[in-house]
C-alpha cells in the first residue's frame, strides 16, 4: 500500500518552496550560518519530495538525487561545525 499520494506530495513540495522563499527573503535578519543550514535542509527535503512526486507519476527523471543529498549534507555538517565552533551554544 502506497504511503504517499500525488496531490499531498505536491502540496508538501509547494509548502517547502514557500518556506524557502520566506527564509531567503529575510536572510539578512538572521545568522548567516544557520540560514545556510536551513537553506540546504530545504533543498534536501525538496529533493525527497521531487523524487516521490516523480515516482508516483511513474516518471523518475532526476539523474542522481543521492549524490545531491550527500553533498548538501556535507555542506550542512561543515556549517554546523563552523556555527558551533564560533558560537557560545
Amino acid at each position: 500500500m502506497e504511503k504517499f499520494d500525488l496531490r499531498t506530495t505536491i502540496k508538501i513540495r509547494n509548502q517547502l518552496d514557500q518556506m524557502h522563499v520566506m527564509l531567503m527573503t529575510h536572510a539578512q535578519d538572521g545568522n548567516p550560518n544557520l540560514l545556510r543550514i536551513v537553506d540546504n535542509l530545504c533543498g534536501i527535503a525538496a529533493m525527497f519530495a521531487d523524487m516521490k512526486v516523480q515516482e508516483l507519476k511513474g516518471d523518475v527523471q532526476t539523474p542522481d538525487p543521492q549524490d545531491y543529498i550527500q553533498k548538501k549534507l556535507s555542506l550542512i555538517r561543515s556549517e554546523l561545525d563552523t556555527y558551533f565552533t564560533h558560537s557560545k551554544v
